[in-house]
């Protein structure tokens, strides 16, 4: 189930443009919505009062976590690569912060 949901949340972040939160850019010297993970982890604590609810592993790509906050109901999707430098992939609100129950077919498998 939770790969069929990160497999979801992959496909339609990389169909849509990354957020480049200008802020980013200059603190960590990187070109782009991409920091030292600290950095970035910090920033989505602190401003959007964002906390990991789900990581996935991308096989030889990296690790992708959504990061939620049950105040405002924003959510972010973030990819650190080997390398460790970890990269907002897409953001928005409306997130669901109740568990979604399974579709008919996925009980019945």
């Amino acid at each position: 189930m939770m790969q069929k949901v990160l497999g979801a949340l992959m496909a339609v972040a990389w169909a849509l443009p990354a957020p480049a939160p200008a802020a980013m850019a200059p603190a960590t010297g990187v070109e782009g919505p991409c920091g030292t993970r600290a950095h970035v982890l910090q920033m989505l604590a602190e401003r959007y009062g964002e906390t990991r609810r789900q990581t996935g592993w991308i096989s030889g790509e990296g690790i992708v976590e959504l990061y939620v906050s049950d105040s405002s109901g924003s959510w972010t999707l973030t990819l650190t690569v080997p390398l460790g430098k970890t990269c907002l992939v897409a953001s928005g609100h409306g997130a669901l912060t109740q568990p979604v129950r399974p579709a008919v077919a996925e009980q019945a498998a």
